[in-house]
């Protein structure tokens, strides 16, 4: 079929219907709500569209596959478009160091990307095409983009009306929820929650850790972070550069990396500042008894991670100095 075109003369935004007026004939052709696509505006009078014809049993001649001339984006559509670019902007700013990272980002970008996959599988619905598997678009809510999911519903109209598919929905959208409960929460009992699953998590890393030093070839686990071994891991024996100013030596399948000396403080010990922000600290009896002297404020020293711990919401990495 051809495409034709006309110019919408009717329309009942209530009842989503409307009469075109083709440029070739005089007869007015029905226009329905549903030969739009769905990511453009409600039509208006006067608006010049795109169609083909085609008739019913009957013999009434209706348009499919209508498109509104012109952009004539939906203003939710525009919104995310425009959303998309103020993200890419951010991840710009971001990757030149100007901007600092945030999760926030990965929810706007997850979001922005279950709210494509359900405008595409909108569209498939519409014209009876090879539909997205639900576990996708459910994956892509779990791994942040339950927030664009649900607006996408209600805009699009879509899946609101399956209740399988509901239950899932606002199954991964409480699991997120508790998940951020647990990390901000400050009720005794959640932070004790917090700090038992960071102690496991730090113990199932190290089980990790250990299986991929014995099972994974040399050239992968030398690309994983955490792969460098510290003096005595691969000697046996404590390192004597490592004790000349820590009094302990790292644990075997500790995690090493570098930090900067941020406070030298006689009462506590060091504070380092590590990667991706995050605070190491080396408590005082981890030193000897002329650290205050040892160390100078800026300095970068190698730091074995000994244990990671929640400290008034905050990550703090707690090990030892390996080396000069």
């Amino acid at each position: 079929m051809n495409d034709e075109h006309g110019t919408l003369v009717r329309w009942n935004d209530q009842r989503g219907f409307g009469f075109l007026q083709p440029d070739r004939g005089k007869k007015e052709i029905f226009l329905h709500i549903r030969a739009l696509p769905h990511y453009q505006r409600r039509p208006r009078v006067g608006d010049r569209v795109r169609f083909t014809v085609e008739s019913d049993d009957s013999g009434q001649l209706f348009a499919s596959s209508a498109r509104i001339a012109g952009l004539a984006l939906s203003p939710f559509t525009l919104t995310a478009l425009i959303a998309a670019l103020l993200l890419l902007l951010y991840l710009a700013l971001v990757g030149a160091r100007v901007a600092p990272p945030h999760i926030g980002a990965w929810y706007v970008l997850m979001s922005l990307v279950a709210i494509l996959a359900h405008s595409i599988d909108k569209g498939r619905a519409e014209k009876e095409l090879w539909r997205i598997p639900e576990s996708r678009l459910h994956l892509l809510e779990a791994l942040g983009g339950w927030p664009g999911a649900f607006l996408a519903q209600l805009f699009y109209r879509h899946k609101i009306r399956k209740l399988s598919y509901q239950a899932v929905f606002w199954a991964i959208v409480a699991a997120h929820g508790g998940l951020w409960l647990l990390a901000t929460g400050d009720a005794p009992q959640i932070a004790a929650w917090r700090r038992s699953l960071g102690g496991n998590a730090d113990k199932v890393w190290v089980a990790v850790r250990q299986t991929a030093d014995n099972t994974l070839p040399a050239a992968i686990t030398a690309l994983l972070p955490g792969t460098e071994k510290s003096p005595a891991a691969s000697t046996g024996k404590t390192s004597a550069t490592a004790l000349g100013r820590s009094t302990r030596e790292a644990p075997p399948h500790a995690v090493i990396t570098k930090g900067t000396v941020k406070e030298v403080r006689p009462e506590l010990g060091l504070v380092v500042t590590l990667d991706k922000g995050l605070v190491g600290v080396v408590p005082r009896a981890a030193l000897v008894k002329t650290f205050t002297t040892a160390f100078t404020p800026g300095e970068t020293i190698r730091f074995a991670i000994v244990n990671i711990s929640l400290v008034d919401g905050q990550s703090r990495a707690e090990g030892v100095v390996v080396d000069r």
